[in-house]
């Protein structure tokens, strides 16, 4: 990674970066500036709100579009990407929730900002409103502190952040299972164990393989897999067509877990059909650098 990309982390190339961000599942594709971007979180209800306010014609939002800054954080070296970057302020612009705001990383970041020449606003909303605007210039002091003060929150690091959030976990836990809650993957029974605190998932067995809800499903996929390999075995037989859209009379059983199951060729990639995707998408990229 250091070698080819001049960076200890993925995460810390921009370009890298944009790719990981616009492949999140997780994020809500939405249109800005006549162009498709994926934001996350409560980036939506802050775009919403600062577009009544300001022209965000000049926002980026991938990391390779926007400047970035580096700090020093557990002894470690960090590039922070903000949530949106406005060209024309040279402002970074962080998206917080009350849930995710007091967190010591927050500072680090800001402070990064200020003091390497950009502007700094700091947006924290809830699904309703904005329930704090503030803008910092560059050079002045970023303080956590006095932000969650307002919100009567203390600013925490990371790992203890999380660690409480486990603890917290596991007691809203325990009490569904004091409650005589019903077990979350769907066999009925009253729920005894907490299997997940992660997920927050009780069950009626000490492990959640041995509930008989998911030895039902563990069954219904097996015979679905057996269904669908008569099936495609059925298909081979017959003669059928490729089904990577050569027109080839197919041979060869490659897979049951996807829909292209039968080709014409050993490997796949060997198809005719699938060779010239490979090079109509080759010459594509050529074309966009």
């Amino acid at each position: 990674m250091l070698a080819r990309y001049g960076v200890k982390f993925a995460m810390q190339n921009s370009n890298l970066a944009s790719k990981q961000f616009q492949s999140s599942v997780q994020a809500k594709i939405v249109v800005v500036n006549n162009q498709e971007v994926k934001l996350r979180g409560y980036e939506y209800q802050a775009i919403e709100y600062l577009q009544t306010r300001l022209d965000i014609s000049q926002f980026k939002f991938k990391p390779s579009e926007m400047s970035v800054v580096s700090f020093r954080y557990d002894d470690d070296e960090h590039v922070y990407y903000p949530d949106m970057y406005d060209e024309t302020r040279r402002c970074f612009i962080e998206v917080k929730s009350l849930h995710t705001l007091p967190r010591l990383l927050v500072q680090k970041k800001s402070q990064a900002v200020l003091n390497n020449g950009y502007n700094f606003q700091l947006l924290v909303m809830d699904e309703k409103e904005c329930l704090l605007d503030r803008i910092w210039n560059s050079g002045d002091k970023f303080d956590l502190v006095e932000v969650c003060k307002k919100f009567g929150l203390s600013p925490k690091a990371n790992m203890e952040f999380h660690q409480q959030d486990r603890v917290k976990a596991k007691v809203y836990l325990e009490e569904r299972i004091k409650a005589k809650s019903l077990c979350d993957y769907g066999c009925g029974q009253l729920a005894k164990f907490i299997t997940s605190i992660s997920h927050e998932k009780i069950c009626c067995s000490e492990k959640s393989g041995k509930c008989p809800e998911l030895g039902k499903k563990r069954w219904r996929n097996r015979v679905r897999t057996l269904e669908t390999t008569k099936e495609v075995l059925v298909r081979l037989e017959v003669g059928s067509t490729c089904d990577y859209g050569c027109g080839r009379e197919a041979k060869y059983l490659l897979s049951l877990s996807t829909k292209d199951s039968l080709c014409c060729e050993r490997v796949s990639g060997k198809c005719p059909a699938v060779i010239a995707r490979r090079w109509k998408n080759r010459k594509r990229h050529v074309n966009n650098i």
